[in-house]
């Protein structure tokens, strides 16, 4: 039995020219590697605020339960490996690397993602 072929929005690094600031975007293709359909889901989620998007109140990070733990970094990346794990094809989740600036109120990490398809690594900052 082999698995159905995945497709998705391709998603491209970019850097805004004014600001410098370093973002995804969706480039004018799909991408049909199945790992990196994956990323692209991850990137999307964990881009979404939880209620952002109307047709499913319940896709996103849960940015009010971040915010009532900021002084906690760990609930924060075990609320962000939740999401994670909620992607299709996701088997498992490891917090690599976590950033706290308190004076900025800003959370950082990198995860590993482990799914049917291989590892890849997400980013969030919140």
């Amino acid at each position: 039995m082999s698995l159905p072929s995945m497709q998705a929005y391709a998603m491209q690094y970019k850097t805004d020219p004014d600001t410098g600031v370093i973002y995804y975007d969706i480039v004018n293709s799909y991408q049909t590697d199945p790992l990196e359909v994956i990323k692209s889901k991850l990137i999307i989620r964990l881009g979404t605020a939880k209620g952002e998007w109307a047709d499913d109140p319940d896709f996103g990070i849960p940015v009010a339960a971040i915010k009532q733990n900021t002084s906690n970094p760990d609930v924060i990346a075990q609320l962000i490996a939740d999401e994670i794990l909620k992607v299709e094809n996701v088997s498992g989740v490891k917090l690599i690397d976590k950033v706290v600036n308190t004076s900025l109120r800003t959370f950082s990490a990198s995860f590993s993602v482990s799914t049917i398809y291989g590892v890849t690594t997400v980013e969030v900052n919140v």
